[in-house]
């Protein structure tokens, strides 16, 4: 493809950059782990909290995935609506779906 070479110019430029501030990302990284260690064993994991966080991402997701696959069939079959409509309302949804999402 044409052109393609192109994307290696911010890459390149982008590596040069980062290479000269090396130092100092080495230097933050290493009072990260200082502090990490003293909180550390100040924490203690949520394994209660964890498994309603996974249960409500899992069955968000079940639903959703449910929802985009039946809700066209169900408009045609129960509405008797055409396949140009069924698509639009699962157009909608899916908009508005990924706008919940942020």
């Amino acid at each position: 493809m044409k052109g393609t070479i192109l994307f290696l110019i911010p890459g390149i430029v982008f590596g040069i950059a980062c290479s000269f501030f090396n130092k100092d990302f080495e230097k933050l990284d290493v009072l990260e782990v200082e502090k990490k260690e003293e909180v550390k064993s100040e924490q203690k994991d949520d394994w209660v909290g964890f498994i309603k966080l996974c249960g409500v991402v899992f069955g968000r997701s079940i639903l959703s995935n449910g929802l985009s696959t039946f809700l066209a069939l169900y408009f045609i079959q129960q509405f008797s609506k055409s396949n140009s409509f069924a698509s639009l309302i699962l157009s909608v949804f899916m908009e508005g779906d990924r706008l919940l999402l942020f």
